[in-house]
């Protein structure tokens, strides 16, 4: 019997004897044989664990388990990445209910992307592919990046040719972690999360990518300075390697029909057209769902995103909010004070410069009027948001043209 089918066989037993159930005890004793009472064990384990379950007694555990039960059914793609992972399943179902607000986990609060976000894997050649989600892949398997790097330039023959390679990954590893950069820009808390399930459920901060796409670039670097020799591995037979995406893609998308729905399915195969391995193909779904369901990166509308309000400022640039505090207080306090105000709203973690052109802050409200009026969208934002917070016509008119 498929794991998906034990879990929901399991689940809909609590709902048929909830009446009988008022206790561990009795909860325990509806079930039979090991694997059902190891699964109803590990079930209530994680449940109790969860910060966002707010488990505080058994009556909260056996609403949590009948919750669990609907939501269980109604989520399309119950794979072995998503599982164990029960929830984040009750959080999709409910998020008001079942939110999170752990603010010990690191990646609390954080806006979630994945590898479709900063890796321009499209225009990739086989080569630059494999070695970048090698180097994600064996992250999260706990093997380092320089074991790749070192495992990829021992397959050129040539001192000549191992060199060129390298200078190459060099600028394949600094447009990722370029691209990630400008997520940590952008982000409220000062990072985000990078999820991607396909390669072993890996979930790290940004900050933590780049650092691996760093240690890949230094290895790079530190290996052209040699003799073109073969370089040293330091753990050769834990190096991974990925399959294709088209290959990855396809066998979770036929694992999900044989094992779940139709729906989750056809969640993947919509993914694999957005990432262009079925051309000339129409999606099934308008919306996004394998952002909304797998990788759990809820994306607004473009009327959405005109109008943020700023209890929603992490889904804002920081150039937005720094206009929206320029302007609020441009007439009532010092620049240099503003400027210390953005700094410390926009780059809490960020080591303040004070009036020094590098600073980013600085140089927007130097020039405020070509830093944060150059686009129609962010001028509009600008002016309902001063709306918003009752700063009369008179005021706008004047001072956003």
């Amino acid at each position: 019997m498929l794991i998906t089918t034990k879990i929901e066989k399991v689940l809909s037993r609590i709902k048929e004897e909830q009446e009988s159930i008022k206790d561990y005890s009795s909860l325990y004793s509806i079930f039979s044989g090991d694997e059902e009472l190891t699964l109803i064990a590990n079930l209530v384990s994680s449940l109790t664990r969860a910060t966002n379950c707010h488990i505080e007694s058994f009556k909260d555990l056996k609403q949590v388990l009948l919750d669990l039960g609907i939501a269980y059914k109604e989520y399309p793609c119950k794979t072995e990445y998503l599982l164990m992972n029960f929830c984040e399943i009750l959080n999709w179902w409910n998020s008001e209910k079942y939110g999170y607000a752990d603010e010990h986990d690191r990646f609390w609060k954080l806006q979630v992307i994945t590898d479709s976000d900063f890796i321009p894997y499209k225009s990739f050649t086989e080569e630059e592919y494999h070695i970048v989600y090698d180097v994600l892949y064996n992250d999260a398997c706990g093997s380092s990046a320089y074991d790749v790097v070192a495992s990829y330039h021992n397959k050129y023959k040539t001192p000549v040719g191992r060199k060129v390679a390298l200078m190459h990954w060099c600028k394949c590893f600094q447009k990722i972690i370029d691209a990630l950069n400008v997520y940590k820009e952008k982000a409220f808390e000062g990072d985000v999360c990078v999820y991607i399930p396909f390669l072993d459920d890996y979930k790290q901060t940004a900050t933590h990518t780049i650092e691996v796409f760093e240690m890949a670039k230094d290895a790079a670097i530190l290996l052209r300075e040699t003799d073109g020799k073969d370089a040293p591995i330091e753990n050769p037979d834990d190096i991974m390697a990925v399959d294709d995406m088209e290959t990855i893609f396809t066998e979770w998308m036929d694992r999900l029909g044989e094992e779940t729905s139709e729906e989750g399915a056809s969640i993947i195969y919509d993914e694999m057209i957005r990432r262009g391995l079925c051309p000339n193909t129409k999606i099934c779904n308008s919306e996004n769902k394998y952002r909304t369901y797998i990788i759990g990166a809820y994306e607004e509308s473009p009327a959405e995103n005109k109008h943020v309000s700023l209890e929603e400022q992490k889904e804002k640039s920081i150039k937005d909010r720094a206009a929206i505090i320029y302007y609020m207080l441009k007439d009532d306090v010092e620049t240099s004070v503003i400027q210390k105000i953005i700094h410390y709203v926009c780059k809490p973690t960020k080591e303040y410069k004070g009036a020094n052109p590098s600073d980013t802050i600085y140089t927007y409200v130097a020039h405020p009027e070509k830093s944060f009026l150059d686009k129609a969208d962010r001028i509009d934002y600008i002016k309902e948001t001063l709306k918003k917070y009752h700063f009369d016509e008179e005021y706008i008119n004047k001072n956003i043209k």
